[in-house]
């Protein structure tokens, strides 16, 4: 059990490490690509991006840097005090520390037009860029914060919403903003921004990918069961059978996780029992009380 708390913590660090590379990974597409284009982001970003642009060029405050991720951390400390008190408080402390990590490497990364006159190719790879970047994160069991705590908090309540419906309705109004104040090519430079980096984060995020897996063993199946239960946090279904070649008797336990959590499933089968035999079917479809963890 010790080997196994060790594994768990060491899964967490590694999960810490990932959420925090992704962070750095989306600040370098945002400053070199999506803010050198003037291109603006959904949720809580596209708030802050349009309140440093009309602070610049409605009253002219000039700043030595980008103020927009400064904003952001500022909107996000009511928000987080709000999802500590409703959300599991390691996931809410991972996204502290992913908002801190981006809020100081945008600061610091100067803002550098790479593609200065393609704004399409911005659109790109700056979406490219900046949705692998919040991918990993989400991998990291982590947000880059903003809307997404606040959906997640509602959607506790309204079950038939959905954090991507509720996301969807905050960009109407970002968007339709940036029609308004800015101009109509920049907003649709910007709804093409957020589709590739939309769609990038669905590729990058296992977590959204489920898979179901059965395994069969002729060990005592109540040590890897409680291992995964409190190890994954997952729940096991525990049936008993009998070989129809051998005759012999055989544990038949089955887990329904995201991809992501195979490798630890994996290392914990190994653990109990090396031989047992293992069919992983990726891709299912899962309705009812199942857990979805970021």
């Amino acid at each position: 059990m010790a080997q196994l708390l060790s594994g768990g913590r060491g899964f967490e660090l590694k999960r810490i490490g990932l959420a925090i590379v992704g962070t750095l990974i989306y600040a370098v597409g945002m400053n070199l690509f999506v803010v050198p284009a003037a291109l603006y982001s959904g949720g809580v970003m596209g708030f802050s991006q349009i309140i440093r642009t009309l602070l610049t060029r409605e009253l002219g405050l000039s700043f030595r840097v980008d103020i927009a991720a400064t904003l952001y951390y500022i909107f996000n400390v009511p928000i987080l005090i709000l999802a500590w008190r409703k959300l599991d408080r390691s996931f809410v402390l991972k996204t502290l520390l992913a908002v801190s990590v981006m809020t100081v490497a945008m600061t610091l990364i100067p803002v550098t037009p790479v593609l200065s006159s393609d704004t399409i190719t911005s659109c790109l790879v700056g979406g490219v860029i900046a949705g692998c970047g919040v991918g990993l994160v989400l991998r990291g069991g982590a947000t880059l914060g903003g809307f997404d705590l606040v959906s997640l908090t509602i959607i506790r309540k309204r079950h038939e919403l959905s954090v991507g419906r509720l996301g969807l309705y905050v960009n109407i109004v970002v968007y339709g903003l940036c029609m308004l104040l800015m101009s109509v090519p920049t907003a649709i430079y910007s709804l093409v921004f957020s589709f590739i980096c939309t769609t990038t984060i669905d590729r990058v995020h296992l977590q959204n990918k489920d898979s179901e897996v059965t395994v069969y063993t002729k060990r005592s199946a109540e040590a890897m069961e409680q291992a995964i239960l409190s190890g994954l946090q997952r729940g096991v279904t525990l049936m008993h059978g009998t070989g129809a070649y051998t005759g012999e008797d055989v544990n038949v336990l089955t887990i329904t996780l995201s991809e992501y959590e195979l490798p630890m499933l994996r290392q914990l089968i190994a653990r109990f029992d090396p031989h047992a035999f293992v069919v992983v079917k990726p891709r299912v479809k899962v309705f009812g009380n199942y857990l979805k963890k970021l």
